[in-house]
């Protein structure tokens, strides 16, 4: 990685059964003296990015790596819930698509560049590209509908 100032290691504490609160450290903090600290059982270390730059498509371009973990990082935090109070649910189906969209891709899911939402759901589940609040409500709301959308955010592209 050569973009390394956007950077830094950050403390996780778990606050709940699927709730944590991110620190990020400071320069001098060691990870022995992080270790030491009685209530270091109930947190992890993590390696955050933390500086978003002004125009993401320069980071791309000066260092795809970087980009490709800021994206991991993004997808991750929606998908584990970090995100769920703030974010709409239209806005987290739409970011499930360009996910699902993403994976069918690498993966070689798809049929001549098309994205196959059955048998994603099927072989994945929806659980990999939705918060898990999200998708209770799309069971609630009925797959159908939430399929739909996927379908709409896929025809636009």
């Amino acid at each position: 990685m050569v973009a390394r100032r956007h950077f830094n290691l950050g403390l996780e504490y778990s606050i709940g059964n699927r709730s944590s609160r991110l620190a990020l450290l400071e320069g001098n903090i060691t990870l022995q003296g992080l270790a030491s600290t009685r209530s270091s059982s109930n947190t992890r270390c993590v390696f955050r990015f933390s500086f978003v730059p002004s125009d993401p498509y320069s980071l791309y371009l000066e260092d795809p790596r970087s980009f490709e973990y800021f994206y991991s990082q993004c997808v991750n935090d929606v998908v584990c819930g970090r995100f769920a109070f703030e974010m709409r649910y239209e806005a987290c189906i739409r970011m499930a698509a360009l996910h699902m969209q993403q994976i069918s891709m690498d993966s070689h899911l798809g049929k001549d560049g098309r994205v196959s939402l059955s048998r994603l759901e099927r072989e994945l589940g929806l659980g990999t590209f939705l918060p898990h609040d999200s998708s209770r409500e799309c069971q609630e709301i009925g797959d159908s509908k939430a399929h739909s959308i996927l379908s709409e955010e896929r025809s636009r592209e």
